[in-house]
């Protein structure tokens, strides 16, 4: 009775820790992460202690070997060993500490680790004890077909409670999980896609194996679900895979049930083991093609047809890792601090993982520990070891292969809350009894109660090891120097010895030292070329460190400050600062200096071209030339020589009235260009016009740019340069007319309906029709209402005009939106007062 007592509060524990760490945020959190532990190692324990003897089959006893190796591989990584001996074995990971304080004009430290981020292989090893308790945990109830239906419901209970909760979410509207965890960065998951898995690939990851299970029930004869429920749970389940739009997700779904329908159809057939095996290595090799094809599709195919290989380029850089840490690996958990050194797309992209599961294990573990860690899970969890049981789970080993071939080309692997499943489904399918043979080979498993305490020391152990390292994960601190770089007050003194600290626990990170370089452009108290240059040796890729670094030479060194600039546009386009690196621009020369090559070249010429204008006219003309040779479809020189000849008529520039015919000629053949190459919109037309009426042929012009009205997209465009054009004439029949036109063309929504009413107003204005501008500007604030600042410019106007009754009610408006900001009630008060003094008044 007490052994079946602590069975069954084991497997509820068991069923508990797999559903809290789904809904949990998939237990990225450390503190969520340490509770499910207990849990999970307590189920073991339970579950395991003086339990019946069990004789495992030669595929748990591999997968539990390699469990304990690589965790004790991932705890070694993170063992401090003198550096002269690290630079014998690992020369790579010893420099890199080496030069880790190299800012600092300090040595590395002398004891080191082969980990690069030893602080997150310590929770990897956390993790690891974790995945393993629960494998051994799940092992002891796949003994009976009745615990293997057990495990069945409780994945598919969990991975249905997370779907419901995906789905819920942005149901109700909303931005917290649960009420309780707002996301921090906006940019890591999608707003209308908030749910205990943030990300989509995770979220599809963790959906297929719930999928994968239950589709495996309804197929079977005596499936762990009721039909009809399973089917409920399989729709569900899959439209929560379609609609996180992860094309690997969906893909693998689709591919996962085509092998439960295979193997099922297989297995009904008398079962052939000769031919199954065949069957499920081949499905598994067509999957493994269509998953890395279909990868490249989105949800339009556009991807596709784009050639997006993003996917694939990033696991071909994560190879590069290979030449310096191949043998011994950079460190669990610490890729996306050294993954910078050798990545070669531009912008600015954070990679945590290289999302592709052998890339992941080789470069982290080292390539030989990686290669036969796959190797050993392959094998044990090849299609013998399926059919193998009396009643293959055949949804248990298709959620298997789905997941992994998922995890070629994205990552939920990661993700203990995934992991969590996975560990289970591999023990239903690696679970059941061995024969005489299996048992010289499975003594551990006859040491009970070693099995049962010894996960549960080892996770108090690794949580002993991982407590004074929580808040110092590599995320924490990045987001801590967010506001401790931004502190000028601190001093340079504390501000080091702060830095110092995040640069040993992660040697390999470029963002410290760039943290570094920011300080010393804001305050000048040290020279920024130290932390330059530690920052773009750990990452050659860093435009922002280029930006800051053109900053501190701008003032001294121009043509380097140029060459910096020029650095971080083609690194990085949120970089490309334009604007204030056209101040270092005295020629044509000095303008090249700052154009990288590509398309994004071409951008920065049209960009430069148009802010030198007015300063270096000569410089845009050559400008124009090299834009025009690059990308003859540009409308910006056609544009610009267009309008300076506009503008030169206008102001009887003086080689313009000498000339004058040939400057509306030149004016009207660039505007005739810019039409030509966008006769869709207004521009080309209203250019023409402008020269013509700026020409003397008035009616012409306003003739051609009234009938573009009707020929082009941008509409309203057009009918506010031709109001525009009515008031450079100054004459009140053709305003009136313009302004008439431009009223009854309509608009497509309410901002561009306000942008015609306010064109009209300022019009109003200027000619001295108050009454009719603000006429204007109310009807404006009714399309608009969300638009403040026209409800005040309604206010101030009925003020003005003494129409003291609406500046009134415009002001209670606004008092009503911000009750807290005193300028609306002040006004409230005085309008009313207003109205008073008008109704006491005595009338003559």
């Amino acid at each position: 009775m007490e052994r079946e007592l602590r069975g069954t509060t084991g497997r509820w524990l068991l069923a508990s820790a797999i559903g809290a760490s789904g809904l949990g945020l998939g237990a990225l959190h450390t503190p969520v992460l340490a509770v499910v532990a207990l849990v999970a190692a307590a189920a073991c324990a339970l579950l395991w202690y003086d339990a019946e003897p069990l004789t495992p089959r030669p595929a748990s006893t591999a997968l539990v070997a390699l469990g304990i190796g690589l965790v004790a591989w991932t705890a070694l990584q993170t063992v401090p060993l003198p550096r002269a001996l690290v630079a014998m074995i690992a020369p790579a990971t010893a420099d890199v500490w080496a030069r880790a304080l190299a800012p600092l004009r300090e040595d590395g430290p002398t004891w080191i680790s082969l980990s690069l981020d030893p602080n997150a292989g310590r929770l990897q090893v956390l993790r690891g004890v974790t995945y393993l308790a629960v494998f051994l945990g799940a092992l002891q109830v796949a003994r009976r077909q009745e615990g293997v239906a057990f495990l069945e419901r409780a994945v598919v209970a969990s991975t249905t409670a997370t779907a419901a909760a995906a789905l819920l979410h942005p149901a109700l509207g909303a931005r917290k999980v649960f009420g309780i965890y707002a996301p921090k960065e906006s940019y890591s998951y999608m707003v209308d896609h908030i749910g205990p898995l943030l990300n989509m690939n995770h979220l599809a990851g963790y959906a297929n194996i719930g999928v994968l299970v239950a589709w495996g029930s309804v197929l079977s004869r005596k499936g762990s679900i009721p039909r009809p429920l399973a089917l409920v749970i399989v729709a569900l389940l899959g439209a929560t895979s379609v609609w996180s739009m992860s094309r690997g997700g969906t893909a693998t779904m689709l591919l996962g049930m085509v092998v439960v329908v295979v193997l099922a159809l297989g297995a009904r057939r008398a079962r052939q083991p000769g031919s199954l095996p065949q069957v499920g290595f081949g499905v598994a090799a067509i999957a493994g093609a269509a998953v890395v094809l279909l990868s490249l599709f989105d949800d339009t195919r556009s991807k596709f047809l784009h050639g997006n290989l993003s996917k694939l380029e990033l696991a071909r850089d994560a190879a590069s890792l290979w030449r310096s840490f191949g043998l011994f690996g950079v460190g669990r958990g610490a890729f996306e601090s050294v993954f910078p050194s050798v990545r070669t797309d531009t912008e600015y992209f954070v990679y945590t993982h290289p999302e592709n599961i052998v890339m992941q294990w080789t470069t982290e573990w080292g390539l030989p520990i990686g290669l036969v860690g796959l190797g050993v899970v392959v094998w044990a969890l090849r299609p013998r070891t399926l059919l193998a049981r009396s009643r293959p789970p055949i949804g248990a080993w298709a959620a298997l292969l789905a997941v992994g071939l998922q995890n070629l080309v994205d990552f939920s692997s990661e993700i203990p809350g995934v992991m969590f499943a996975l560990a289970t489904c591999a023990a239903i399918v690696t679970g059941g009894t061995g024969g005489t043979s299996s048992r010289s080979r499975a003594r551990w498993a006859r040491r009970e109660r070693v099995v049962a305490l010894a996960p549960a020391v080892a996770v108090v152990l690794a949580g002993i090891l991982v407590v004074p390292a929580t808040g110092h994960e590599l995320y924490n601190e990045q987001r801590s120097f967010l506001t401790i770089g931004a502190e000028t007050s601190r001093p340079l003194a504390a501000f080091h010895e702060a830095l110092r600290g995040a640069m040993l626990r992660h040697p390999a990170e470029p963002y410290f030292p760039y943290v570094g370089g920011v300080r010393a452009v804001v305050t000048r108290e040290e020279s920024i070329l130290p932390w330059a240059a530690r920052a773009l040796e750990r990452s050659p890729v860093f435009g922002r460190m280029h930006l800051l670094l053109a900053r501190s030479l701008f003032v001294r060194h121009a043509a380097q400050a140029r060459l910096e600039y020029r650095l971080a546009c083609e690194q990085d386009r949120g970089a490309c600062a334009v604007a204030e690196s056209e101040r270092l621009v005295q020629s044509r020369d000095d303008a090249m200096e700052l154009v990288p090559a590509g398309q994004r070249g071409v951008d920065v010429i049209d960009e430069l071209a148009a802010r030198l204008g007015k300063r270096l006219p000569a410089t845009v003309v050559a400008l124009d030339r090299e834009l025009l040779d690059r990308d003859p479809t540009k409308l910006g020189p056609a544009r610009r020589t267009s309008e300076g000849d506009l503008h030169d008529l206008l102001d009887e520039a003086p080689w313009c009235v000498d000339e004058r015919t040939r400057c509306i000629e030149d004016g009207l053949a660039a505007a005739a260009r810019v039409t030509a190459m966008a006769p869709e919109t207004c521009e080309g037309y209203a250019l023409a016009s402008e020269l013509r009426v700026a020409a003397g042929d008035v009616e012409r012009g306003f003739v051609d740019l009234d009938h573009a009205i009707d020929r082009v997209v941008d509409r309203s465009v057009c009918a506010q340069r031709l109001v525009q054009l009515a008031v450079r004439t100054k004459n009140t029949s053709r305003i009136d007319a313009a302004l008439d036109r431009l009223s009854r063309i309509g608009c497509e929504g309410p901002a561009e309906c306000a942008a015609n009413l306010l064109v009209a107003a300022s019009v109003e204005t200027e000619r001295g029709n108050a009454r009719r501008a603000l006429a204007l500007v109310k009807r404006a604030w009714e399309r608009a209402p969300e638009r403040e600042e026209l409800l005040v410019d309604v206010a101030q106007r009925a003020s003005a005009q003494n129409l003291h009754g609406e500046a009134l009610d415009a002001y209670v408006k606004l008092a009503t939106r911000s009750p807290d900001d005193p300028r609306w009630k002040a006004a409230v008060a005085r309008e009313r007062e207003a109205i008073s003094r008008g109704i006491f008044q005595p009338r003559p």
